[in-house]
């Protein structure tokens, strides 16, 4: 029955595919470069290659694909216990069991992020719902500017 009207809900929602963006680094290598842990800063002033720190930036991409919901900023919802709450995430996705991984790393990773139609997003919570065994994640998210 939760089944059925988990499948029901799922036809009001947008289906996207999701663009995560992950960042890895790796130290400078022109000679005389790096990294300088005590100023946290690149060493050679003049270097072209690397960021400000020191370190070349890759960036690894993943395709998610979840449900996603532009919450009404006048909408409210009721939680247990009777207390009613405005809804504050800029986006709210619904994803399965499969992408829960690599939401969470983005979330635990301080620059990575996704991207949807153009906007940067990051998770802000990732709650379970459903009745019984968890089927599907909840996930906050707030608009996010990339460096």
């Amino acid at each position: 029955m939760v089944d059925d009207a988990l499948r029901q809900m799922k036809q009001f929602y947008r289906v996207d595919r999701i663009v995560a963006y992950y960042p890895s680094e790796t130290e400078c290598v022109v000679v005389g470069c790096g990294h300088d842990s005590v100023l946290d800063s690149k060493k050679k002033i003049d270097c072209a290659v690397c960021d400000a720190r020191g370190y070349i930036t890759t960036w690894t991409t993943q395709i998610l694909v979840a449900r996603a919901v532009r919450p009404n900023p006048l909408s409210f919802s009721m939680e247990a216990g009777g207390s009613i709450v405005a809804e504050t995430a800029d986006l709210v996705l619904y994803i399965g069991q499969h992408d829960y991984a690599t939401v969470a790393r983005i979330r635990t990773e301080e620059r990575a992020y996704f991207d949807i139609d153009g906007i940067s997003y990051r998770p802000t919570s990732i709650t379970p719902i459903a009745v019984g065994s968890i089927s599907e994640y909840r996930v906050e998210c707030s608009t996010y500017k990339p460096n």
